[in-house]
């Protein structure tokens, strides 16, 4: 059985647990965090917890585990993290295992991608595949995630609100965790969350980016380049700061001195001085250049496999390029 929807999936888990869960599952998602998060929603309350990293694994340990009894409880969830990365021979001995389980052992495999080689697993057991999610479904899906997680520290949050939360992590749901349990703290005794509350406490990564955007702007392109190498931020959350970034400046430049504070009242001090110098840097037809420079490498990120890295490095000589 397989499904490409977590809904979908909580629902199988909903109307099996706990007698009913299958002995074999596979969690597919192309973030690791993800998947280790997925994976501990199959642990069911009195059994045993037993996870490793795949190349932490040697062949006889491999044995030892699909062997192993526990002397505490009567049932073991092992799991396998980032499956794909064992060798073939590993792999046929998982699948010489799944043909007879043992059971005892709930065995939960992990991986980034859906392989041929994961087939049997497919087959033999249940599977939850997020690596084809459409970027829309998948921000969707976020987005409703970031609203439950705040729900359930009572706290509301507009649809507008949890999309902006996952824009600016990037879709990185470990910092999604993260910014919603600091958010949580932050709010603590309050009831709803605000624009000017995600200021606040979702600034520490904007301010790491707005060094990016800095330095490039300044012309100091090989510094943003190795800024972004150092600190690997997510591609989503950089286009993000960045068009923000570039917009108020390109607004900026029909606003007449006298409508700052009515028209940016966000934009005080030091962040309105450097905004204020963007939008004199350069020209409509520049900064038209650039949003367009971004708005071309989200579709590609979102439409092709490519490997993120490079196309923070492209991106950023690119729109290096269309401010000279």
């Amino acid at each position: 059985m397989k499904f490409n929807h977590l809904p979908a999936f909580e629902k199988h888990l909903a109307s099996a647990d706990p007698d009913h869960l299958s002995d074999v599952y596979l969690i597919v998602d192309p973030q690791e965090y993800v998947q280790k998060k997925l994976a501990k929603r199959l642990l069911q309350e009195g059994e045993e917890w037993s996870q490793y990293l795949a190349e932490e694994i040697t062949l006889q340990k491999l044995d030892e585990l699909l062997n192993s009894y526990s002397m505490f409880s009567k049932r073991i969830c092992l799991c396998i993290i980032s499956v794909e990365k064992l060798p073939k021979t590993f792999l046929k001995r998982l699948v010489d295992y799944i043909k007879t389980p043992l059971a005892h052992i709930r065995l939960v495999l992990t991986a980034s991608s859906m392989t041929k080689d994961l087939a049997p697993f497919v087959k033999e057991g249940v599977a939850l595949d997020l690596s084809l999610e459409k970027p829309w479904d998948k921000e969707k899906r976020l987005s409703n995630m970031v609203m439950s997680m705040l729900s359930k520290n009572k706290l509301r949050a507009s649809s507008a609100i949890c999309d902006q939360i996952v824009k600016m992590c990037g879709s990185q749901v470990s910092l999604m965790d993260q910014e919603v349990e600091k958010l949580s703290c932050y709010l603590y005794g309050k009831n709803e969350v605000s624009r000017a509350d995600l200021e606040i406490i979702l600034s520490s990564p904007a301010q790491s980016i707005f060094k990016i955007g800095q330095a490039l702007f300044d012309n100091h392109l090989k510094e943003a380049l190795e800024i972004t190498k150092s600190q690997k931020f997510p591609l989503m959350m950089l286009i993000y700061s960045l068009r923000s970034m570039l917009q108020k400046g390109y607004r900026l430049k029909g606003v007449n001195q006298n409508e700052y504070a009515q028209k940016f009242p966000q934009l005080k001090g030091y962040l309105l001085e450097k905004s204020l110098k963007l939008s004199r840097q350069y020209t409509n037809d520049q900064f038209r250049k650039m949003l367009q420079i971004l708005f071309e490498t989200e579709l590609l990120m979102k439409s092709q496999p490519i490997n993120e890295d490079f196309l923070v490095s492209l991106l950023l000589i690119k729109l290096r390029g269309a401010s000279l």
